[in-house]
């Protein structure tokens, strides 16, 4: 007959089965338990939700950090008192519907408007709620591709692209009419993607085609 499990057992158990969250919040949860006489199925489902939990925020902070953006923004913290800007559409923006209606923001502005700034809150916030989404200089982007396709590797970094729902794209180091011709290239290459493009200057060269 196999012997009963002590605490030691239970936590270790845990461990072994990778149920982290469980095991973080096995004390408190029992301690509390015991203390209320539950009985056995409240204090499972306790449990169960602090693993969920857990797992989720795990989730959140794997893509947050996988979407590599140089810095985190929110929200809350933009002033849109005095701005012209549309807070309610920024806002709905955060929801990511516009993923759902498969369709493109561009943030257009004069230096220190706050187009990063809202760019990257409303990237992040659809991020944590249910996309993978990716940041990039788009400069950076098409330097990376033109060297892969110097280097004979052309489609590897646009399939692994094509893997996420949403891509951050930075126009701000675009100085020349090359450059704007290579981001026109990228952009098309992408279609079909939910791109969001900020810092864009010289917008009356960028191609609509």
């Amino acid at each position: 007959m196999e012997r009963p499990m002590e605490r030691q057992d239970i936590i270790a158990g845990l461990a072994e089965l990778k149920l982290h969250g469980m095991r973080a919040s096995f004390d408190e949860i029992a301690g509390k338990g015991l203390a209320r006489r539950d009985e056995f199925y409240p204090l499972i489902a306790s449990l169960i939700r602090a693993e969920r939990t857990h797992r989720q925020a795990r989730s959140i902070s794997y893509r947050i950090t996988g979407a590599k953006f140089p810095v985190l923004k929110d929200l809350d913290k933009f002033s849109f008192k005095g701005t012209p800007i549309d807070e309610g559409l920024v806002r709905e923006l955060a929801t990511g519907s516009f993923l759902d209606a498969k369709r493109n923001g561009i943030f257009v502005g004069g230096t220190g408007t706050g187009k990063t700034h809202l760019c990257i809150a409303v990237a992040s916030a659809v991020i944590r709620a249910r996309a993978r989404g990716r940041f990039y200089n788009l400069v950076d982007l098409v330097n990376q591709l033109e060297q892969e396709k110097a280097a004979g590797r052309s489609g590897y970094l646009v399939e692994k692209l094509l893997r996420y729902d949403l891509l951050i794209l930075d126009l701000c180091a675009a100085r020349s009419d090359v450059e704007l011709e290579g981001v026109n290239s990228s952009r098309r290459r992408f279609e079909g993607r939910q791109l969001h493009i900020t810092r864009l200057r010289n917008h009356s060269r960028f191609s609509q085609s």
